[in-house]
C-alpha cells in the first residue's frame, strides 16, 4: 500500500470510532467514551499576587452585568456588535474549507471528564483548564491554577491520554499549556495476497499553549497555537494549527447565561495533501439555579464529517 492509502484507511477507521463515541456522551453519567480517566484536581491559591498585591486584596471582577443594563448604551451596543461580528467570521471560516477527508482526526476527540460526561457541550461554558480545548477565551474565568491528567481507553487497542496545566494572572487573563498523545494500538498489514506481514501504528500528538482574558465587560477573547504530529509506520509528518474563540457572559431573568464559539484547528496541512480537522463550534450555557445545575447545548460543523448537536447538564450538590 502507499503511504496515502494507509492514512485514508486509518483516519476512516479513527473518525468512525469519534462518532461512536460521542453517541456514548450524549447522555450525561451514563457511560464515558468506554474510558477509564484519572481525574482532574485543582491546585487552589486563595493569595496569588496579582499586580503587586495579594489576591484577597484585590477586589473581584464586577462579574456578568443584566441583560439589558444600559447605563453605558455606547459601551452596551459596542459589546453586542463585537460578539455578534465575531459569532459571524467564525461560520465564514468553514465554507472556505471545501469537504472531505482531513488527517489528524484525533483533534476531534472531547478531552475532560467534566466535559465528556456533558456530551462535549462545553463551548458556552468552559470555565476550567479544559477550556483549551473548546474555548481558549474561556480561560479568563479561571480563578485558581489546576492541573489535570486523562487516560482514555478507547474501543479495541485505540487510546488517549491528555495533561493540562493551566496558571491565571489575576486581571490579566489567564494562560494554559496541554499535551495530548494518541495510540492506535497495533494495526495488522496486509499485502497484495492478504498475508498478514506483521503490525503498525498510527499516533498522533499535539502540544499547545493558550491565552484568553475579558477584554470589555462580558465579553473574553482567546487564542490558542498548536503544533500537531502524526505517525504511520515509519512515516512522519506534522504542522502547526491555532483556535480562535469568543465567550460573552451576561444575566436573563431566567438565570446567568453564557454563549461561545470558537474555530478550531485552521493550520497548515500535513501529509502534503491533507488538512487539518477544521471544527466550528457554538453554543450557549444557562444556570437556571444557581450554583446547583447548568444545561449547555452546542452545534459543531466539521469540515471532514457531518454535523451535530450536543445537549448536557450538570448538577452540583449542594453541602
Amino acid at each position: 500500500m502507499v503511504n496515502g492509502e494507509k492514512v485514508i484507511h486509518v483516519l476512516h477507521i479513527a473518525d468512525n470510532m469519534r462518532k461512536t463515541g460521542h453517541l456514548a456522551t450524549i447522555f450525561p453519567m451514563v457511560i464515558h467514551r468506554y474510558a477509564c480517566s484519572l481525574v482532574a484536581c485543582h491546585c487552589e491559591e486563595p493569595r496569588i499576587s496579582v499586580r503587586g498585591k495579594l489576591r484577597d486584596e484585590v477586589p473581584p471582577r464586577a462579574g456578568p452585568r443584566p441583560f439589558g443594563a444600559r447605563n453605558d448604551n455606547n459601551g452596551f451596543a459596542f459589546r453586542r456588535a463585537l460578539v455578534f461580528t465575531i459569532y459571524s467570521l467564525l461560520f465564514t471560516i468553514h465554507p472556505l474549507y471545501a469537504a472531505g477527508t482531513a488527517a489528524a482526526e484525533f483533534l476531534k476527540v472531547t478531552p475532560g471528564v467534566r466535559a465528556a460526561a456533558m456530551g462535549g457541550a462545553f463551548t458556552a461554558l468552559a470555565d476550567d483548564k479544559t477550556a483549551i480545548y473548546y474555548n481558549p477565551a474561556g480561560l479568563s474565568q479561571l480563578r485558581w491554577r489546576e492541573v489535570a491528567m486523562s487516560y482514555d481507553k478507547w474501543i479495541l487497542d485505540t487510546s488517549l491520554a491528555n495533561l493540562t496545566y493551566a496558571h491565571t494572572f489575576g486581571l490579566s487573563g489567564s494562560a494554559a499549556l496541554g499535551v495530548t498523545y494518541y495510540d492506535s494500538g497495533a494495526i495488522e498489514k496486509r499485502g497484495d495476497t492478504k498475508d498478514s506481514g506483521g503490525s503498525f501504528k498510527h499516533t498522533g500528538m499535539a502540544a499547545r499553549a493558550a491565552y484568553g482574558n475579558e477584554f470589555f465587560e462580558g465579553v473574553s477573547l482567546g487564542a490558542a497555537l498548536k503544533y500537531v504530529g502524526e505517525t504511520l509506520d515509519a512515516d512522519y509528518s506534522g504542522g502547526f494549527a491555532g483556535d480562535i474563540g469568543v465567550h460573552y457572559k451576561t444575566i436573563f431573568d431566567f438565570g446567568e447565561t453564557s454563549f461561545g464559539a470558537a474555530a478550531q484547528n485552521v493550520g497548515t496541512k500535513i501529509w502534503d495533501e491533507y488538512d487539518m480537522p477544521l471544527l466550528i463550534r457554538a453554543g450557549a450555557a444557562v444556570k437556571p439555579s444557581k450554583d446547583f445545575m447548568t444545561v449547555a447545548v452546542e452545534y459543531v460543523a466539521p469540515q471532514a464529517g457531518i454535523p451535530y448537536a450536543a445537549l448536557g447538564f450538570e448538577i452540583t450538590p449542594g453541602p
